[in-house]
C-alpha cells in the first residue's frame, strides 16, 4: 500500500480543493476523458468542463443578449443525451472534441432554462 504523499506548495493544495470540487460536482474524472495542464489533471472531465462554463459563462450572456429560446433551449441537452447513450451501449465511442461540444450546448440550454425559470417565477411572484 503506498503512502499519501504529503502535498506542500500552494499549487498542489489548490490542485487539491479543485479535484474535491470536481468530484463533489459529480464528474467521474478520467484521466483519458480530462484535459492536461502543465502535468496536472483539470478538475472536470470535457463533458462536464463544456456543462460548467455554458451554465456559469454563457447561459448568463446569451439570456441578457436575449439569444435564446425560452423553455425550448432546453433542447439543447438532447445532443448531449444521445452521445452518452451511443457511448454507454458501446454503439459507437465518444470522443473528448464531442463531449466538449455536446456539454457546452447542454450546459447552454439547462443554464438558460434555469434562469428562464427564475425570471418568470419572480416575474410572478412580484
Amino acid at each position: 500500500m503506498e503512502a499519501k504523499q504529503h502535498i506542500t506548495t500552494r499549487k498542489e493544495r489548490l490542485w487539491e480543493f479543485s479535484m474535491h470540487f470536481g468530484k463533489a460536482c459529480g464528474c467521474h474524472q478520467k484521466p483519458e476523458r480530462s484535459l492536461f495542464i502543465k502535468g496536472y489533471q483539470f478538475f472536470l472531465c470535457y463533458r462536464c468542463t463544456g456543462i460548467f462554463f455554458s451554465e456559469i459563462v454563457l447561459a448568463p450572456i446569451f439570456y441578457v443578449l436575449n439569444l435564446h429560446f425560452g423553455f425550448f433551449t432546453l433542447l439543447f441537452a438532447i445532443p448531449m443525451i444521445i452521445d452518452g447513450s451511443l457511448q454507454y451501449f458501446k454503439i459507437t465511442p465518444s470522443t473528448n472534441k464531442r463531449r466538449l461540444i455536446t456539454g457546452l450546448l447542454s450546459g447552454y440550454g439547462i443554464g438558460v432554462t434555469i434562469i428562464h425559470a427564475v425570471v418568470l417565477l419572480i416575474n410572478y411572484i412580484i
